[in-house]
């Protein structure tokens, strides 16, 4: 699958296909929130598994930032002076 998106320069992650024009810090100033906004929502209960708020934040991190995020978050986030208990 990876392939076929390098070869039709699909982005692999939502940071690569905003082109530099969202902020690292931005996003997660606001990923918890987004989390919370998913786990809201109505159709999140028609999931075969009912995932908790962390799960749904690891699935936009991961989207964000891709599989090799750990360090990316890591960063992020020690440098803007927060905890990643959770996050990684």
């Amino acid at each position: 699958m990876r392939i076929a998106e390098k070869e039709l320069d699909i982005p692999l992650t939502i940071k690569s296909a905003m082109h530099g024009s969202f902020d690292d810090q931005n996003f997660l100033d606001e990923v918890d929130n987004m989390a919370v906004q998913a786990f809201d929502d109505q159709c999140t209960g028609a999931n075969p598994l009912y995932p908790l708020i962390a799960d749904l934040k690891e699935i936009y991190l991961k989207a964000y930032f891709g599989s090799h995020r750990k360090h990316h978050v890591h960063k992020a986030v020690v440098k803007h002076g927060e905890s990643i208990v959770g996050m990684v």
